[in-house]
């Protein structure tokens, strides 16, 4: 709802409409769509629809969005890259809309003088696409995000430059007959040229505030180790007169990691050189630990501790691959200080797979190996290494964006058909868009609220530094009519059956945490007289939440429960203590379609 008046008033002479994102299995017959999507998942896609030359109707991609609320950092900069790449392919515009200078209430690590223009600056000068946009999301102070009051995930109306003149740049290059051409930039390149001067000129000038590609390495080859931790992110692992080798760090391998766009952003830099993956383990929680690692068997053990034990997954079918290799590995092999084994037919093979994982496509386009080490003293390794040459069939220096768009068997462009339903077939973020707007109905205030998918947003820090435990939200309120100081702490789902250990995540922060989530709201500019809970869902009827249901959630502390009730098209918040309803309403309506 945030985007959709602003795509409208930019493109007056077309009809817009608004769709939930398609899976890649619903975009199928759709390169553009297709291409993007089985690279990344962006927040938004703006596509046009369109006669082709041969008079049938056609959808292409001629844009994505991401938003991000995370803290300024070198990381959480570098973490959406995977999403330019196909832009750059394909000949989209790509528009992430972050600070680049938000703090963390808690100090958290990571280098946070890092200029963000970096990226867009490094896209241009390696594929000449000026059309990489960056802008920087405005603030209330230096730890909150200037936040659109009817859209508290989106930034306020004036805090996000240059957004409307992308937009209407954009209708202006449609206008004057240019369309998206792959491994071309005639769009893309048209879109920045179609921007008046003095907006060209900003974008332009903060670019060249930022280092170049040739800079970030010679930054980046000057870092040293510290003793205490065993790696920097970012080093020279070998020099001349040897073959230049450039490392960087997989801090942890589980769902929305930054190591994808941090590894694909640096082997860009590097271009073409060898690129090696350093993994440690769980930076934030468990690693590989010098003062047990004596020899590979003693890496292989913890490594396999940290992956199965503490669920770091390693999806794709690659922990099948190195797990398969790790037993394989002699005795001989096992008592060593050092193992190095070639993977390169069995990454072939998972790269051939129906759909391989981010993780499988960088490491196998971007880099050369991946090496198992202990932390601090690095007295072991395990490396794995392939062949990009033999997987790829190319030689380096790699065309990125030749080898993607390649890799699309897709041809057609058919437009996706779309279909109306207002409840969006009951998803988990329906379920939270239906609460935000009840709640702020009945007059409360949504400091923060996390959609699926989304990055920083209702995360409260409960200590200082990379390892401090963090509370991820939903969503948190105030000014519930019937206590207006507390603060509601809320987790939703699709349905009632998911809920359960959201319920036990509730309880265990009220019970065991409010102290110092009562601290870290105070340091959001949030400060309760008390702490509450709330789950929501979709039910098909008011009767499918049984009394019994609620009272076993009574023992588990939980104060609210939110329903969206398909049967009557009405939503209703209950309290768990009394059984009884404290609102209902109509819900909201929309005008998000469905792809059938």
């Amino acid at each position: 709802m945030y985007l959709l008046p602003r795509i409208n008033a930019a493109f007056p002479s077309y009809t817009v409409r608004l769709a939930r994102l398609p899976t890649v299995s619903q975009a199928t017959s759709n390169r553009t769509l297709s291409g993007v999507l089985n690279w990344c998942n962006p927040d938004a896609i703006i596509t046009l629809v369109e006669n082709g030359t041969d008079g049938s109707p056609m959808e292409r991609a001629l844009a994505t969005i991401e938003f991000s609320e995370a803290a300024h950092s070198d990381d959480h900069v570098m973490q959406r890259v995977h999403q330019v790449l196909p832009c750059v392919a394909y000949d989209l515009v790509h528009i992430k809309i972050s600070s680049h200078s938000l703090q963390s209430p808690r100090p958290f690590g990571g280098v946070v003088t890092f200029n963000a223009y970096s990226v867009p600056r490094v896209f241009q000068d390696i594929f000449g696409t000026p059309s990489v946009f960056y802008p920087d999301w405005g603030l209330d102070n230096p730890t909150t995000l200037s936040k659109d009051p009817l859209n508290p995930s989106c930034p306020e109306a004036t805090a996000v430059p240059y957004l409307t003149d992308i937009l209407e740049a954009m209708n202006r290059a449609i206008l004057g007959g240019l369309r998206p051409v792959e491994t071309n930039t005639s769009y893309s390149n048209g879109v920045f040229n179609a921007l008046d001067t003095v907006t060209q000129a900003s974008i332009t000038a903060a670019r060249n505030t930022a280092p170049d590609a040739a800079s970030l390495c010679s930054t980046w080859s000057t870092m040293t180790i510290k003793p205490t931790k065993g790696y920097h992110t970012t080093r020279i692992a070998s020099s001349p007169p040897g073959p230049l080798i450039y490392e960087t760090n997989i801090n942890r391998f589980e769902k929305a990691a930054p190591a994808p766009g941090t590894t694909q952003f640096r082997s860009l830099a590097y271009n073409g050189l060898t690129v090696g993956t350093n993994y440690f383990g769980r930076e934030r929680s468990v690693y590989i630990d010098s003062n047990q690692t004596t020899d590979v068997s003693d890496l292989v053990r913890q490594l396999r501790t940290i992956i199965t034990t503490f669920c770091d997954k390693m999806g794709g079918g690659l922990w099948g691959v190195l797990n398969t290799e790790m037993t394989r590995l002699s005795s001989t092999a096992l008592s060593s200080q050092s193992v190095t084994i070639d993977i390169t037919a069995a990454m072939q093979t998972l790269v051939a797979g129906t759909t391989p994982t981010l993780w499988v496509k960088t490491l196998s386009r971007f880099t050369d190996y991946l090496a198992i080490r202990d932390r601090p003293n690095l007295n072991c390794e395990l490396i794995f290494t392939w062949d990009r040459t033999v997987i790829w069939s190319t030689q380096p220096p790699f065309n990125h964006v030749n080898l993607l768009v390649n890799s699309n068997t897709i041809l057609a462009h058919t437009p996706l058909t779309l279909v109306q339903d207002g409840l969006h077939r009951t998803e988990e973020d329906t379920v939270t868009w239906f609460a935000v707007q009840a709640l702020q109905g009945q007059g409360c205030q949504i400091h923060a609220v996390s959609y699926p998918g989304a990055q920083g947003g209702a995360v409260i820090m409960l200590g200082v530094g990379r390892t401090a435990p963090k509370v991820y939200l939903d969503m948190f309120s105030s000014g519930l009519s019937v206590n207006p100081t507390s603060v509601i702490l809320w987790e939703f789902k699709k349905n009632l059956r998911e809920l359960q250990p959201d319920v036990e995540k509730l309880e265990n922060a009220k019970i065991n945490q409010t102290a110092e989530i009562t601290t870290g709201l105070g340091l959001l500019g949030v400060t309760p007289t008390s702490i509450m809970t709330g789950v929501g869902c979709h039910v098909n009827d008011r009767t499918d939440l049984a009394n019994t249901q609620i009272t076993s959630w009574q023992g588990q502390s939980l104060d609210y429960i939110f329903l969206s009730i398909e049967g009557t098209m009405t939503w209703e918040l209950i309290d768990t203590a009394t059984l009884g309803t404290i609102a209902t309403g109509p819900l909201a309506t929309h005008q998000m379609e469905l792809v059938s």
